[in-house]
């Protein structure tokens, strides 16, 4: 039996499975099966950097859209929310993704991780869904989804 051990395990149980017969002319009845493992693309929002109230990773300083995250379709996404804010909650929201937003807002000093995969091209805003302070310091956030 063929050993492959650095692959998956389901994708290494499968290719031992398989039988292939090769005719004399080199021919080949293989099945060939296509694989396609997702990226994934990581970033991160901080609110109240450094205990300031200036938004999503320092919005009220950017022009907008701010952040942006640019990302490919198909890739899976992985967005850390941290609020290191000592007093209220914030909310985070990606239209379409993550529509319902962290309910009730993040509470301060806490994290919270959103993760889908992006399976629609387009632009898609990322803002604040609940009442805060400086809600309007976090309403101009953009994700892409490039093909």
């Amino acid at each position: 039996m063929l050993q492959y051990p650095n692959l998956h395990n389901s994708l290494r149980t499968t290719l031992a499975g398989s039988t292939v017969r090769i005719d004399e002319e080199g021919a080949s009845t293989a099945a060939v099966k296509r694989w396609r493992l997702k990226s994934r693309r990581a970033f991160t929002v901080v609110m109240a950097n450094e205990g300031v109230n200036v938004g999503f990773n320092g919005s009220a300083y950017h022009p907008t859209p701010w952040p942006v995250m640019n990302v490919t379709l198909g890739q899976i996404v992985i967005i850390h929310v941290i609020n290191n804010d000592t007093v209220q909650a914030h909310g985070f929201q990606v239209i379409h993704y993550f529509d319902s937003g962290i309910l009730g807002g993040l509470a301060p000093g806490k994290c919270y991780d959103v993760k889908f995969s992006a399976n629609l091209a387009g632009s898609f805003a990322i803002q604040c869904n609940i009442s805060c302070s400086i809600h309007i310091l976090m309403q101009s956030g953009r994700l892409n989804i490039n093909p």
